[in-house]
């Protein structure tokens, strides 16, 4: 078995990302999602869970890093960007759509994720997923004419890499012409124009996929379902934003977050700079 490439996080604001030193190839590092909730047990015994949320968190460990490597870290504890919201970008997660956006809202049975320039939507139970999709439901959008458009996860756009190629996927059930692509952003959040697939029909649920790489300017997007044709119901399942030339089987997605630096301790050993970090998501 071969060690996996090495591979970076990426932190900044959006249009600024920098890429921080390689994550070690060997060791242990947590990345995991920290449970807001408790555990409670009754008197008969049934334990239940309540959960008010989930929250990733980051710690990693650095040996030898250079001063600039190393400086970075520390104007980031010092609050010197702090009028600027840091974003991350785990390489190591494919998905990187948020937890409601990348399950077609079952991870808060609502539609927050979801936003339409026309029509209305509602969260709905779904009994006919195809069979390797186990969610318990999918966004329901009333399309009222041709050129309405759904965008997931436009309140937090995706980060974008420059020069790196993005793979977008969406399930739709929907029995009319549509484009799947992108709606892009400079790093004001002004629209900075689309990339959109060929339009498409097809039968019952289907994947529907779109590859591009951002242009100049272009720092984050948000996934776009175009109605190309008239009034009818789409249903939105999974979805997923992710690295590549091509999509990969669909994993839930944690998105990219805003992040906070909580932890930040430095040794000087032999005169060189080790550092350890905590990143958590706010």
């Amino acid at each position: 078995m071969t060690s996996p490439e090495p591979l970076s996080l990426w932190v900044g604001p959006l249009g600024r990302l920098r890429a921080l030193p390689v994550l070690p190839i060997r060791g242990s590092h947590p990345a995991g999602h920290d449970r807001i909730g408790a555990v409670h047990t009754s008197l008969s015994g049934t334990i239940t869970v309540d959960v008010l949320a989930h929250r990733r968190s980051w710690s990693v460990d650095w040996t030898c890093l250079t001063a600039a490597e190393w400086g970075y870290l520390e104007a980031w504890w010092l609050g010197l960007g702090r009028d600027k919201p840091y974003r991350i970008v785990d390489p190591r997660r494919a998905n990187r759509l948020t937890r409601d956006g990348s399950s077609g809202g079952s991870y808060s049975h609502g539609v927050t994720a979801h936003t339409v320039t026309a029509g209305t939507r509602s969260y709905v139970p779904v009994t006919d997923w195809p069979a390797d999709v186990e969610l318990d439901g999918a966004v329901s959008w009333v399309v009222p004419a041709a050129g309405a458009t759904l965008r997931i996860d436009d309140a937090l756009r995706v980060p974008l890499i420059p020069g790196e190629q993005v793979t977008l996927a969406v399930l739709l059930a929907d029995s009319g012409s549509a484009q799947v692509g992108a709606q892009l952003y400079d790093a004001a959040g002004v629209s900075a124009g689309t990339s959109l697939a060929a339009a498409g029909t097809s039968t019952g649920w289907a994947w529907r996929t779109h590859t591009f790489t951002p242009a100049a300017g272009q720092v984050a997007a948000s996934l776009a379902v175009v109605a190309a044709a008239g009034a009818r119901t789409v249903r939105v399942g999974p979805a997923q934003a992710e690295a590549g030339a091509a999509s990969t089987p669909w994993t839930p997605g944690s998105g990219c977050p805003l992040v906070v630096l909580t932890e930040f301790a430095t040794s000087y050993p032999l005169g060189l700079l080790d550092a350890s970090i905590e990143i958590r998501e706010v």
